[in-house]
Formats: structure tokens, C-alpha cells, sequence
């Protein structure tokens, strides 16, 4: 758990089979933010975030030279989940995330971006990759997306969309 005012910073780690019953199979943010960098993180799962969750608005994540596979969520977000804030990834690796909302990124008020990055096999009922309510900003930027799944929002579902993807 990072708390209000802390940060967490994690570097060439591996998370995998981690979860929880409720929320945040592995990051559990309060208030805090993260800088992630170089880490896998695969098979972790929760109700909401399987791999983060971001409770309180404000909250900034980075996300560089990752990677995401087969985490699951059986609500919202695949990977992340948060309510507001602002969420940057960059050279990540999504394949195979499954949610209820946002097979990759759940948010809601907020900047959501996800960059130069692949992503393949993602599965939502709403939003394969990203499910975005009430976003000031929801941006797929210079990524391969291939095979998402959804009832609605293949690739995305929401409000203030920005796509400039291949595949």
C-alpha cells in the first residue's frame, strides 16, 4: 500500500499469481504514486485492478518497458483501475488481460495514455483495452493493437477518445 504523499518505484521486477479477493492483486495506491520500469507481471487477479489500483483522485502512474500478461479482473481494469488521475504508459506489453470494464485500464475523471506500445488478445465486456467514463482524455498513440474482444468497445469504450494505432 503507498500511502497519501508517498511513492513506490519498482524496477526490473516480476509479480505473478498474486492477488486479492476485493482490490489490488499486487499495487494497492492511497493517495501515493508509481513509477514503474523494466517489470513483468503476469497471472495476478482481484475484483478490481488485478495488477493496480489507484484509489484516490490525483493519483499519477508511469509505466515504462513492462510487461502484462494473463491478469485478470473480474470487475474493472486488467491491469489498472482508478477512479481519477493520470495514467502514462509507455513500451508496454498487454496481452491476454481480461476485465469486466477495460480489459487493460479502467478510469474514470482523468488522462489515460498508452503509447508505442503491443497490444494483442485483450478481453472486456466493456472496452478490450481501455474503458474510459467521464475521461478528459482516453489516447491509444503509435501502438499495435490485434485481436481485442468486447460486447461493446473492441478496442475502447468511453468518452474522450484519441486512436492512432496499426493492426
Amino acid at each position: 500500500t503507498v500511502e497519501q504523499g508517498a511513492s513506490a518505484t519498482l524496477v526490473d521486477c516480476e509479480f505473478g499469481n498474486s492477488g486479492a479477493k476485493s482490490r489490488a492483486g499486487v499495487v494497492w495506491l492511497d493517495g501515493g504514486n508509481a513509477t514503474i520500469k523494466g517489470s513483468n507481471f503476469h497471472h495476478n487477479f482481484a475484483q478490481v485492478g488485478a495488477v493496480i489500483q489507484a484509489r484516490t483522485p490525483g493519483t499519477v502512474v508511469v509505466v515504462e518497458d513492462s510487461s502484462f500478461v494473463d491478469n485478470h479482473a473480474s470487475s474493472e481494469g486488467g491491469v489498472y483501475a482508478g477512479a481519477e488521475g493520470v495514467v502514462v504508459m509507455t513500451n508496454v506489453s498487454a496481452r491476454r488481460n481480461h476485465a469486466g470494464y477495460g480489459g487493460v485500464v479502467y478510469g474514470g475523471v482523468g488522462a489515460y495514455d498508452i503509447s508505442d506500445s503491443y497490444l494483442e488478445g485483450n478481453e472486456a465486456v466493456y472496452g478490450g483495452v481501455a474503458a474510459c467514463e467521464d475521461a478528459d482524455l482516453c489516447a491509444l498513440t503509435r501502438c499495435t493493437v490485434i485481436n481485442q474482444s468486447a460486447t461493446s468497445g473492441a478496442v475502447l469504450w468511453g468518452n474522450a477518445l484519441l486512436v492512432d494505432a496499426t493492426g
